[in-house]
């Protein structure tokens, strides 16, 4: 006979609470060691999704067989094993991968894999198990839905406004396993099946006392920077810094990316006087990221009167005066805030303004070389005022995709800007204004007394230098699209150049996805029709947020776990309340469809329209949020009732169709649908594929009259 306890709501509550913490912690992880983007953003959610309708799908059939002992488990050993498989992959990651390379995307897709399979696996079948274990006829599986939603609001909450500001991943991962131990203790209170709650009570102690007592984390951490020794390590909502040393040089990583080696005499020289030799006699200076305490003595040089400095992430600077420049007279104005907010607000006008943001590779930095932004920086500088920026260039041979890259961010430079030229160096270095420009850097430099050690006559020649950059600009495509906010073509050019170096085909994994995705929407059944297009638009329609969000504001680290609790406050909504209001039948079925489609049309006009007004977006992003989700959780609440299946099995075959179209979403969406169609574009794709999805529908209730 099965344990009373196993039927307790409070189960679907804490399978929630735990799922949505577990995916946020291995999101930031992944994050930290990977410097993680979008790419990896949609890797993760859909190998989430994947996995984890694959979970409930092979459970249905032996659901009501798993005893109370095994049912515990699938809710202790999924934060057991994130844990566990954190750290073995933090200490191996050097014998697995080569020290110092970034893995390619299949080690990546491997990595995530190894991770995520066994904890969706077991996450996936919990829903289908305690499903299994309910009594009664009547089919409650909206309202089972509903509470893993209530579940995952609360610890998404919980994450994003408390754990994320405070604690480190592996803190985070204790303090839900201590929370999950209080409703064990709860339990014990009412249970006979003591041995079974005392031992997922001593296993979760067991991994709080691993992570808390001992220095494992520490270590972990240590064996991913292999030789160097960690100095300081600092978390915030917008990442990890961490900070090493080696043979005296310290070295600065941001979310496992390399942003600053110490004293780089050259790098300093070149980031600052091929634009501002342009304008020698500039007072008002504004540089944007960047080591500003290297730079300032090379900025100095000139007669300048005021130099600003912005940057969103105040660690970084803090860390940079700390490790880097020790004790330098620094004479900056700091302005900590979304470079993109400030120059919006400013009311200095500048000569010149320096860019040192990373390259346009991912939808984050691409923010910083988009049409919109290069017309917003115009109005905070002066006239014949001069913008410059550095990207990595190859002087002699662009493959495809970085030349499509240069071309692009070159033409979006030149619609905006009068003048533009191109000077090679380490960089490739543009340089944009309404005024003259000159390629003769050097002798300009010599007429006009700055004395460097790298940039001067001794090691540039001015017609040599004309002469390549002349070269490069022949390499250009005059008519390669601009870049934009909400199409951001440069990031697909980077994603494209990157698998370009392991030989990996962008195109291959997607259109088996894309294939597996038509047949099904083929052959399944009406009902599961619509879960698996309701599920593919529900997580495209939260990449799509993520995305715009961080075009437009930039630190979506911080706002992922309020964006997933919106979501899942929208499908508690949805699956609770909505679902509930409205007959299981097919005219409620239809209507739900509908709905949808208005629902993206007007998104569409949002989208065409509100990127004018920036301040409001905040709260538009939210809303479209809240109600994608809540039209989701009304569908699945309808779905599931339709159907005439035994409770595990409808369970499972809902929950699992309706995750892997959200994992189809989510892979297709970042990598393809965005940067190539645009946020809008992707937008009308969506509805399209939701109206063949309602066509199919029809098509087989009518001529087949097959439904449910």
């Amino acid at each position: 006979m099965q344990d009373n306890i196993r039927k307790s709501r409070m189960n679907f509550f804490i399978l929630g609470f735990n799922a949505v913490v577990i995916q946020l912690v291995i999101l930031r992880e992944l994050f930290s060691i990977f410097a993680g983007n979008e790419l990896l953003t949609g890797l993760v959610l859909a190998c989430w999704f994947v996995f984890t309708g694959l979970g409930a799908l092979l459970v249905k059939f032996v659901g009501s067989k798993i005893n109370s002992f095994y049912s515990y488990l699938l809710l202790t050993l999924p934060l057991v094993f994130t844990a566990l498989l954190l750290l073995a992959f933090s200490f191996y990651k050097n014998q697995l991968f080569q020290p110092g390379v970034m893995p390619g995307p299949l080690e990546i897709f491997y990595v995530v894999t190894g991770i995520l399979l066994p904890v969706c696996l077991l996450s996936g079948a919990a829903f289908t198990v305690f499903v299994s274990g309910q009594s009664g006829d009547k089919n409650e599986i909206a309202k089972y839905y509903a509470v893993e939603s209530l579940g995952s609001i609360i610890s998404g909450a919980l994450f994003s406004f408390v754990l994320i500001r405070f604690f480190d991943g592996y803190q985070i991962l204790s303090i839900i396993a201590i929370l999950n131990d209080f409703y064990f203790i709860a339990l014990l209170t009412i249970s006979k099946r003591s041995k079974s709650l005392w031992f997922q009570l001593f296993l979760l102690l067991v991994m709080v006392g691993v992570l808390t007592s001992t220095n494992i984390k520490n270590a972990a951490l240590a064996k991913l920077f292999s030789g160097q020794k960690i100095i300081e390590v600092s978390e915030n909502e917008y990442g990890k810094l961490i900070v090493t040393e080696n043979s005296g040089q310290f070295t600065m990583y941001d979310n496992g990316a390399l942003i600053n080696t110490g004293n780089n005499d050259m790098a300093d020289e070149e980031s600052v006087h091929y634009a501002m030799i342009q304008k020698p006699q500039a007072h008002y200076v504004l540089q944007v990221s960047g080591n500003i305490e290297q730079t300032e003595k090379e900025i100095r040089k000139y007669k300048v009167t005021q130099i600003d400095f912005v940057d969103i992430n105040k660690d970084v600077s803090k860390l940079e005066k700390k490790y880097f420049s020790p004790g330098s007279p620094v004479c900056v104005n700091y302005h900590f805030a979304d470079p993109r907010i400030f120059i919006r607000k400013t009311k200095v006008t500048y000569d010149i303004v320096l860019l040192n943001t990373p390259e346009p590779l991912y939808a984050q930095t691409n923010r910083f070389y988009t049409l919109e932004f290069f017309q917003a920086m115009k109005k905070c500088m002066n006239d014949e005022a001069v913008l410059g920026f550095g990207l990595p260039g190859v002087e002699n041979y662009m493959n495809v995709s970085s030349a499509a890259l240069n071309s692009s961010i070159n033409n979006t430079l030149k619609s905006v800007f009068k003048n533009v030229i191109l000077v090679p160096g380490n960089k490739l270095f543009f340089i944009a204004s309404d005024g003259p420009l000159t390629m003769n850097i050097a002798s300009s430099l010599t007429r006009n007394k700055i004395e460097n050690l790298y940039v001067n006559e001794y090691f540039l020649d001015d017609t040599l230098l004309a002469q390549k950059s002349k070269n490069i600009q022949s390499k250009l495509d005059s008519n390669a699209p601009l870049n934009h906010d909400f199409r951001p073509i440069t990031y697909y050019y980077g994603l494209k150049f990157w698998l370009s170096q392991y030989h990996v085909n962008l195109y291959y994994p997607l259109i088996v996805f894309c294939v597996v995705f038509l047949l099904l929407l083929i052959f399944l059944k009406p009902v599961n029709i619509s879960l698996l297009t309701g599920g593919f638009t529900a997580s495209s329609v939260e990449m799509i947020v993520i995305v715009a969000f961080q075009a437009v504001y930039g630190y979506v680290y911080s706002q992922v776990g309020i964006i997933f609790t919106l979501f899942m406050a929208g499908l508690f909504a949805g699956s609770f309340f909505f679902s509930g209001k409205l007959k299981p039948d097919f005219r409620s079925f239809i209507t739900i469809q509908i709905t949808l489609l208005i629902f993206l049309f007007l998104m569409w006009l949002l989208f065409a329209n509100v990127v004018r007004f920036p301040d409001l977006m905040y709260y538009v992003f939210y809303l479209i949020i809240f109600l994608q989700a809540a039209i989701t959780g009304t569908q699945f609440g309808i779905s599931t009732k339709l159907k005439t299946q035994p409770d595990a099995i409808n369970a499972g075959n809902s929950y699992g169709i309706e995750l892997f179209g959200s994992a189809a979403g989510a892979l297709l969406i970042t990598t393809l649908a965005i940067p190539l169609l645009g946020i809008t574009n992707t937008i009308i794709a969506l509805l399209l594929i939701n109206v063949l999805g309602l066509l199919v529908i029809f098509f087989n209730k009518i001529i087949f009259k097959r439904f449910n």
